[in-house]
């Protein structure tokens, strides 16, 4: 695109052009479609006037104007049906492939994206801004190219049938007509470009409203946070209104421009009469025709205003949409792994030994870092099976450092090892195999236990899952669930929500299941009383699991083995094991 704010309508064609290829037939078809549609209405109306004129005259029966005019309705009322169908048919398949590649384009993004991109603004992207690229689809192509067959076509019959005065007024106010459609379009590009954004700011207002419900109902808060939703609509409103107010200019102008042309082909045809040669020689008949003509001839220009009223928001919305599908990784993964043996394989389910650094990274609010700094001057070397607290205060640059080890980020400079192998030589399915991340944020959906606790293992069976379930201390709950594992979680009839506590060692017992040789626990039981973080926390450091285990924590007074200390500046350093 050439404007990272108002994309060019080539830079926007070459984006969604290349979308209908394998489509091509259906498009053409619909095009025929619309011309034959279009044709047959025009003919309706010139034929209509004519014979009724014939008519009263005696020349024709009433049953021959009849018979022919709703033959002439029938073929346009089909052909616009099928044209109908075949231009949307192609429209919801593109979409439907579009918003395919808009998640697969998230997968290599994730999970950083979360943290450049608010949820609600991927939403928006995902939903409203793909929905007006069906305007494009099914009301663009198509009308614009029958809006040029259409009138130079009449322009020939207008020609043909009264001769080239009348024809040359037709193609003036055709002219005019065309040019309302253009008017005001460098400044809708900014209302189209505002409105874009403000759906997103709305979009991620509710998703942030809707999380945070209970909280704003108990403080008191809800009408407070209503007063910033109303100054969100009526921002929103007043674009609105702004693009309203210019369509109806357009459409207001394409009116009078249809009306003048119209008189004015009258009065020339009664004025200087039919010319030589013409179709109709009769001055009243060819009088007749030629305005029904050029009254017709309106219905391409009317449609061009009407997509051109939508044409900015679909350059916008092309824009945002092309720029999430195409922003870079944070990380890139290789295909494979370079080495011949994964480090999740060679553990044998047991555990790795980790190196940290030295390393340094700072965060770029751009690239969506959750700490400022963080810096590992000398290597930190975390055993095989070890269990290590990461201490340090809140904003210092532990879940930064967790980030780290997990290949959210990578470093600026330096490296993380696991098994003697640089993360960024694995895969992305070697390293999903390698380490576990579980945190106070656990997401789970609206789906049952079982399916929620599949997504680490697929395979797993439900002895499995009710066995993970009972280390982390839900056994019994869920046994006692009228559907036990298969209990649908979430709000709604016949599904359960869980507590905060509940979700946290829900999301524990994911991780544990995935079985994989490194556990990062980050905060793992913040939302839990001090008898159940205790047995949460025996869990974890369960020394027979074989497993390397790094335990973030604010503090924890009860540890006795190695620490590494994040400091207020990000320096990370490892103290001797057994200091307290």
């Amino acid at each position: 695109m050439t404007n990272a704010t108002h994309p060019s309508t080539a830079a926007t064609l070459r984006e969604l052009l290349p979308m209908t290829k394998g489509f091509r037939g259906s498009l053409s078809g619909s095009l025929a479609l619309r011309l034959i549609s279009q044709a047959t209405g025009i003919a309706a109306v010139v034929a209509g006037v004519l014979l009724v004129t014939a008519s009263a005259r005696d020349d024709v029966s009433a049953w021959t104007v009849a018979l022919a005019l709703i033959g002439l309705a029938l073929v346009k009322g089909l052909a616009r049906y099928g044209e109908q169908y075949l231009g949307h048919r192609v429209a919801f398949i593109l979409l439907a492939h579009l918003r395919v590649r808009f998640f697969g384009s998230l997968l290599p993004q994730a999970p950083a994206v979360s943290a450049r991109s608010a949820s609600g603004e991927l939403l928006s992207r995902a939903s409203r801004d793909i929905d007006r690229l069906e305007v494009f689809f099914a009301h663009t192509i198509v009308p614009a190219v029958s809006a040029v067959v259409i009138s130079v076509a009449v322009a020939v019959a207008q020609w043909l049938v009264a001769g080239w005065m009348p024809a040359v007024v037709l193609i003036v106010g055709l002219a005019l007509a065309f040019g309302c459609a253009g008017l005001g379009l460098r400044g809708e590009a900014q209302m189209a470009s505002d409105a874009a954004r403000l759906d997103g700011e709305s979009a991620q207002f509710a998703a942030e409203t809707m999380h945070a419900l209970l909280d704003l109902r108990g403080l008191d808060a809800l009408a407070r946070r209503g007063l910033g939703w109303r100054e969100l609509n009526r921002a929103h409103t007043d674009t609105m209104c702004a693009e309203q107010r210019l369509g109806r200019l357009r459409r207001t102008l394409m009116t009078l421009a249809w009306l003048l042309t119209v008189a004015a082909t009258l009065l020339v045809v009664v004025t200087a009469g039919p010319a030589t040669g013409a179709l109709i020689e009769d001055p009243l008949s060819a009088a007749l025709a030629a305005a029904a003509l050029a009254f017709t001839a309106f219905a391409a220009p009317e449609s061009v205003v009407g997509f051109v009223n939508d044409w900015r928001a679909v350059q916008t919305a092309t824009l945002r949409v092309q720029t999430t599908m195409t922003s870079p990784p944070e990380v890139e993964f290789p295909a494979e792994s370079s080495a011949e043996q994964s480090p999740a394989t060679g553990a044998a389910h047991g555990g790795a030994a980790v190196v940290i650094g030295p390393l340094e990274y700072q965060h770029d609010a751009a690239r969506g870092g959750r700490g400022s700094r963080v810096r590992v001057p000398e290597p930190i070397s975390v055993e095989a099976g070890a269990h290590v607290l990461v201490e340090g205060s809140s904003g210092s640059g532990k879940s930064t450092l967790v980030d780290l080890i997990a290949r959210v980020h990578d470093p600026d400079s330096g490296s993380v090892q696991i098994a003697g192998q640089d993360l960024r030589s694995l895969s992305r399915a070697d390293l999903v195999r390698t380490v576990a991340v579980v945190d106070q944020a656990t997401f789970l959906f609206d789906a049952s236990i079982a399916e929620n606790l599949r997504i680490a293992r697929p395979d797993a069976g439900d002895d499995d899952l009710r066995r993970v379930c009972a280390t982390v201390g839900l056994g019994e709950f869920v046994e006692g669930l009228r559907q036990g594992i298969r209990t649908p979680l979430g709000r709604g009839h016949g599904r359960i929500a869980l507590s905060g506590g509940q979700a946290q060692r829900l999301g524990l017992a994911r991780a544990l299941l995935a079985q994989t040789p490194v556990l990062l626990a980050d905060e793992v039981t913040s939302q839990l009383d001090a008898g159940t973080a205790d047995d949460i926390r025996r869990v974890v450091l369960d020394p027979t699991s074989g497993r390397t285990v790094i335990w973030v924590s604010h503090r924890d007074d009860a540890w006795n083995g190695p620490v590494i200390t994040v400091g207020e500046t990000g320096d990370v350093r490892l103290s001797a094991a057994s200091r307290r």
